[in-house]
């Protein structure tokens, strides 16, 4: 595990995933700014329908924004835009691939990686943090993944080649399901729906900022 600029946070926003036109990205650009002044200090950005020219400028016009802005898969936009972190999917470059890119480019990104229940826990290595899930129910991962719960999260976090390298709990997190998920020793949550697409995103942030206070985060 390499040295980190950046501290990882225990809340960390995902954008909706969606977004294809110019009023998408001002909405969320103003969702963004929202939340940021309710005290949310990191945001990954994946955005795979947005073509790199717009998901560079959407990337610079969120980063004065929030504290620390996460970039998903495009390792050149996380590059241009001095992102916090490269989070790493299964379509995306080798982690090792990538840790060598930023090494070669003299940058210390931190590199996340999404994991699940079926995977061999050494791939996971190398890997700055990770996240693990789905933990909940969730309309993206229905018929595809089954929801891991508190004890598959536990099993994850005891499988980790690095008992060091921080977990988030992912996929049908908010206020309520949070505090199960930190219950197991999670780092944090990870948290989409109740944070960028919800209609009540301050409150949900309230919410999940109590959950993680009372955690003793």
């Amino acid at each position: 595990m390499q040295p980190r600029t950046h501290p990882i946070p225990r809340l960390v926003a995902l954008s909706p995933g969606d977004l294809e036109t110019e009023r998408d990205t001002e909405a969320l650009i103003a969702r963004v700014r929202e939340l940021a002044g309710g005290g949310l200090r990191a945001l990954l950005l994946r955005e795979a329908r947005l073509e790199d020219a717009a998901f560079l400028h959407l990337a610079e016009a969120l980063a004065p924004h929030i504290e620390q802005l996460w970039i998903h898969d495009r390792v050149h936009v996380a590059l241009c835009v001095k992102a916090a972190a490269i989070h790493l999917g299964f379509r995306s470059l080798p982690l090792v691939e990538v840790r060598r890119l930023l090494h070669a480019q003299q940058q210390s990104l931190s590199i996340g990686l999404s994991t699940h229940a079926h995977d061999d826990p050494q791939t996971w290595l190398g890997a700055d943090y990770l996240f693990h899930g789905p933990f909940a129910a969730t309309p993206s991962k229905a018929g595809v993944l089954e929801p891991v719960g508190a004890r598959g999260l536990a099993k994850a976090m005891a499988a980790r080649p690095d008992p060091l390298v921080p977990m988030f709990a992912l996929g049908g997190i908010d206020a309520e399901s949070a505090p199960e998920a930190l219950a197991t020793g999670a780092h944090g949550v990870a948290v989409l729906r109740a944070l960028t697409t919800s209609s009540k995103p301050l409150a949900e942030l309230d919410g999940l900022l109590l959950a993680l206070s009372r955690a003793g985060f």
